[in-house]
């Protein structure tokens, strides 16, 4: 049913909001929003993306670092990022090598406004 629907849509937006976020009244801000129809197709599109492990074969972006070790590289990686953990940017910039540097900031896995400033910030030190 519509409800169902809705039901299942308002738990995945949770679920991925509150593991997107260090904020903990989250769950709280999240529940007060209403439905959407955006909200649905993303949430549809995500779990259609998850199940099919996002159409990329298991480690093949690790199988072909080598293609691209050689170009600067720069990852910046919230520390408090609950989704991808810092410790896969890390074993990531280790296996691009010395052409690739790793700057931790203090974020969590969403796109806040103070992650893109650090990111500017860094970026323009780094150039």
């Amino acid at each position: 049913t519509e409800q169902e629907i809705k039901d299942h849509v308002e738990r995945w937006v949770l679920l991925e909001a509150s593991a997107m976020s260090i904020d903990s009244d989250i769950s709280t801000d999240i529940l007060n929003s209403t439905f959407s129809e955006e909200s649905r197709s993303l949430a549809i599109l995500e779990a259609h993306y998850f199940d099919n492990n996002c159409f990329v074969p298991e480690q093949y972006i690790v199988r072909n670092l080598a293609q691209v070790a050689h170009i600067p590289t720069i990852l910046v990686h919230g520390r408090y990022d609950h989704v991808c953990p810092p410790q896969t940017a890390y074993s990531l910039s280790q296996k691009l090598g010395p052409n690739c540097h790793l700057q931790l900031v203090p974020a969590s896995h969403g796109r806040e406004s103070a992650l893109r400033e650090t990111v500017r910030a860094y970026c323009w030190a780094l150039l």
